[in-house]
């Protein structure tokens, strides 16, 4: 994929048209009305970017299937399954798979002479069968209720194992369906990635953003941001989702994501979602005249966990209330990360280098809360607020956090609900702010707006 995106920047312009003829008209289409391009020059520039980036998660969403596939494996084989000829279980007989699943299984087990499905000789051992599952076959198996014996699964302890690296570490947190169906979301989300880039569709042609709920009878998903309007809006829907897989990955294997993180695939998928990157592309200048560490405005986490032991931070809270029969009230949320984890707190998010602060008022309200225009509600500072922990966002490891914080508040008319959330917060309330400031269950920086609320 490299090698032939590579092309595009470095051929001479006289091929421009022949290249454009080979990828064929109707496929560029897309990019120059979505990018508005001024010429075959800068679509192809941009059509090796989608091919580039399309390669570097692709890589990521690889490492997050191999290590997903392994600690289902582990975790189910340690209950379930008759051993194998090289060690290991074969737990995928011994539970009640759906027809569908099954049927996938016995496609490797097996194979079909005329109308019979004969065993293959030597047979398949376990290890082989679950390698040779496509990454479809994972989201579907948390509908699995039962055993080949009828008895329940407990999917809240096997949930434990399968994912070492999760902030919720009791089996009663997945024993709900409603939290393995966000995990379901989240593994179909990374299989959707997936099957875009092996298809060869444009990586950046992006739907709604829905919230992490599944389908059921009654419950649906909610739109948090409409479909991407343009590149800028684009890059962020994509660097949400790369943050999706990569945490994704952290919650399988933290060891696993802490290599991931120091190498040069993380680097190269950051760099190439920065919006700098994507227009040295479009220019169609030479990749090595722009280093990987120049372009993008994220932080890794180590690189994040030695800001925060050097430097204070700048952030945003939102102090949104709204009127009711009883008193004012104050949305929060209850923080699922450090700092102030296990705390209900105003919602709010870091300022990004280089970001104005009325664009980060906007970044942050949308992916936090599903307001695609903060401005219209007509914030209004606060003022600039100190706030001191402890921890830092990467657990107890002897860093603390110092937040610069500029605080805002936004009045809203009475019943306005909040269009959705991320998974900052395990849960959003509506508090009466005076229930507020007698709760020992409201952290005291956010205790310290009501004063100014009430």
């Amino acid at each position: 994929m490299y090698s032939l995106a590579h092309m595009f920047l470095s051929s001479n312009p006289s091929c421009l048209s022949a290249l454009v003829e080979a990828i064929s008209h109707p496929r560029l289409s897309n990019y120059r009305s979505f990018f508005s391009t001024a010429d075959d020059a800068e679509t192809l520039g941009l059509y090796q970017w989608n091919e580039d980036t399309c390669g570097a998660l692709f890589r990521a969403i690889s490492v997050v299937e191999i290590v997903l596939r392994n600690q289902f494996h582990k975790a189910l084989g340690a209950r379930y399954g008759s051993m194998g000829s090289a060690g290991s279980r074969d737990w995928y007989n011994h539970i009640n798979l759906s027809g569908h699943s099954r049927q996938k299984v016995q496609e490797i087990t097996h194979r079909r002479h005329h109308q019979q499905w004969l065993a293959r000789v030597p047979a398949k051992s376990p290890d082989d069968v679950v390698s040779k599952l496509t990454f479809g076959f994972w989201p579907h198996l948390l509908d699995v209720m039962h055993d080949s014996s009828n008895s329940p699964l407990d999917w809240g302890a096997i949930l434990v194992d399968v994912l070492p690296g999760h902030r919720q570490r009791q089996s009663t947190y997945w024993a709900k369906q409603s939290h393995r169906d966000a995990l379901f979301v989240r593994l179909d989300l990374c299989n959707e990635i997936r099957n875009r880039i092996a298809h060869h569709e444009p990586i950046w042609k992006l739907g709604p953003l829905m919230s992490e709920t599944r389908a059921r009878l009654h419950t649906k998903p909610t739109q948090v941001l409409p479909a991407p309007a343009n590149p800028t809006e684009s890059l962020e829907r994509l660097q949400l989702y790369y943050e999706r897989v990569t945490e994704l990955m952290q919650w399988l294997s933290p060891a696993l994501a802490s290599a991931y993180r120091s190498g040069e695939v993380d680097a190269r998928c950051r760099w190439l979602l920065a919006e700098r990157t994507l227009d040295h592309y479009r220019r169609r200048q030479p990749i090595d005249k722009m280093r990987i560490d120049d372009a993008s405005p994220w932080l890794s986490p180590d690189q994040f966990s030695q800001a925060c032991a050097a430097l204070p931070l700048v952030s945003l809270d939102f102090c949104l209330t709204r009127p009711s029969p009883s008193g004012p009230e104050l949305l929060l949320g209850l923080r699922n990360n450090r700092p102030a984890q296990g705390w209900w707190f105003v919602p709010g998010g870091r300022i990004l280098k280089n970001e104005k602060r009325a664009d980060a008022l906007t970044r942050v309200a949308a992916r936090e809360l599903g307001i695609a225009d903060i401005h219209a509600l007509k914030p209004s500072f606060l003022g600039p607020f100190e706030h001191f922990y402890d921890d830092c966002f990467a657990g107890d490891n002897g860093v603390s956090t110092h937040y610069v914080v500029l605080g805002h508040r936004i009045d809203v008319p009475a019943g306005f609900e909040i269009p959705g959330s991320d998974d900052q917060h395990e849960a959003l309330r509506w508090w009466p702010i005076a229930e507020a400031l007698g709760s020992d269950r409201v952290h005291r920086f956010t205790q310290d707006y009501l004063p100014l609320l009430a």
